[in-house]
């Protein structure tokens, strides 16, 4: 893998292999470089893809360390965090599940024998929070993509 381009600390990087596509840069430099893509003259095809957040989170309670809800069907309150070690087990996590959409995860895993605290979004954005090599970033977001798309959403 190489990078494709970049532009003032943003890098586009192509997977050959794989056909995958990983953006290191923020959510709106992203979205529009999507777009742009989308609309290009050039036969390349790019779609921003969705992650059911909530079935992940559910299938990894264990390793869940917090996670924001948004849209909540609460008086007063549009959007909530919950943080803590064990908060995807607990009853309190169950209950903004029901009436609030999972926006973000935090998550705490293993891979590759290294402890790996990282940040999901449902649009596929996933956030390090440990420096790599760039080489060992591009294989821990690799395998990490693989595992999403177990959890895709049809659209």
């Amino acid at each position: 893998m190489r990078p494709s381009t970049t532009f003032d600390n943003t890098s586009l990087y192509h997977h050959t292999e794989t056909g995958r596509m990983l953006i290191d840069a923020t959510r709106t430099l992203s979205d529009e470089l999507v777009r742009r893509l989308e609309k290009s003259q050039y036969e390349f095809l790019v779609e921003a893809r969705q992650v059911d957040l909530a079935t992940l989170a559910d299938d990894l309670k264990s390793q869940v360390r917090g996670g924001w809800f948004g849209d909540l069907k609460v008086a007063d309150v549009s959007t909530i965090g919950m943080f803590g070690p064990t908060v995807g087990e607990s009853a309190e996590w169950g209950t903004y599940e029901q009436v609030g959409a999972l926006s973000v995860i935090d998550l705490e895993s293993e891979i590759d024998g290294l402890r790996l605290p990282v940040k999901i979004m449902a649009n596929r954005g996933v956030v390090l929070y440990q420096s790599f090599s760039e080489a060992q970033t591009l294989s821990l977001l690799l395998g990490l993509q693989d595992v999403l798309d177990e959890y895709e959403i049809d659209e």
